[in-house]
């Protein structure tokens, strides 16, 4: 039999201090969550790198059983900043001329006004075109939303 340093080998007395539970913290059910609370889009921000042929997608929306969103403002932005020639198009729900919300001339780094309330499963596209390739495209909405919460403690 091996010989194994002091307390390198199973015993009573190790497998008694593991624990032998989980150390997570219980969560409430989500049955517990009824309550809506106001509060700014805290996760409203969505990146990805442009690709070679100077394009970029992305969507974004809200998530999570009853949350909305109510925003006021959306933000366009590449890595290369105002000095990049890129062109931003806002879509809703779906990419097609018909669902065009907004549009601008300056994909580098703009701000466009966005007041369309939204709900789980509604998305935002935004495409860029003639951005740098390589550059971090970045789009962050800004306003409200409504999630629900546990009772106040």
């Amino acid at each position: 039999m091996p010989r194994r340093p002091r307390g390198l080998h199973p015993s009573a007395q190790s497998a008694r201090n593991s624990g032998g539970r989980s150390r997570r913290p219980a969560s409430a059910p989500q049955e517990a969550f009824v309550y809506p609370v106001r509060s700014p889009i805290g996760n409203g921000t969505a990146q990805g790198i442009v690709a070679n042929n100077g394009q970029a997608v992305l969507a974004i929306g809200p998530q999570g059983v009853g949350t909305r969103w109510y925003p006021s403002q959306v933000q366009v932005a590449t890595s290369s900043g105002a000095t990049d020639q890129s062109m931003a198009t806002l879509y809703r729900q779906f990419v097609a001329a018909s669902q065009i919300v907004g549009q601008t001339e300056q994909g580098g780094s703009d701000t466009l006004g966005f007041t369309h309330d939204m709900q789980p499963g509604d998305l935002l596209f935004v495409v860029w075109a003639r951005a740098n390739p390589g550059d971090l495209a970045t789009v962050t909405v800004h306003g409200d939303q409504l999630a629900l919460a546990t009772a106040p403690a």
